[in-house]
């Protein structure tokens, strides 16, 4: 789907935003809307798991990178095909929706956040004394 060049029918193609690259259709974006909203319960539920072992940080890391990738997928559609038409009031509101995605996800990602801190002290002192035999 290449942006509606209806109202710029002098606009060259290859200047247009290939936003199917994005998702298929409105669809398909619903579809991931649903994905984000159930990713973000299983992040936030990670919290006070990350000390348990290896596999639990890295399981809260992978999660929060799908996530943050597909939030932002979730936000760029609406975006982008809300910039090539303003006067389309429902891509305006999709859009809207994307930003309170976005806002959803941060609350659990900067508790668990806080949460890493202490997780992250204790690997950076356990390769220091693997590497020096300890902090003199």
């Amino acid at each position: 789907m290449s942006g509606d060049a209806s109202h710029r029918p002098d606009a060259d193609a290859r200047l247009l935003w290939e936003l199917g690259d994005i998702f298929t259709d409105w669809d398909a974006w619903d579809q991931a809307c649903a994905e984000v909203e159930r990713l973000t319960a299983a992040y936030a539920a990670l919290k006070g798991t990350l000390a348990r072992s290896p596999e639990a940080l890295l399981q809260a890391l992978q999660l929060g990178d799908e996530l943050g990738q597909l939030v932002h997928r979730v936000y760029y559609y609406p975006a982008l095909s809300h910039d090539t038409d303003q006067r389309d009031n429902a891509t305006g509101a999709r859009r809207q929706q994307a930003v309170a995605h976005l806002a959803a996800r941060d609350r659990p990602r900067a508790r668990l956040r806080s949460s890493l801190r202490p997780v992250r002290v204790s690997l950076e002192d356990a390769l220091l004394d693997v590497l020096g035999g300890g902090v003199a």
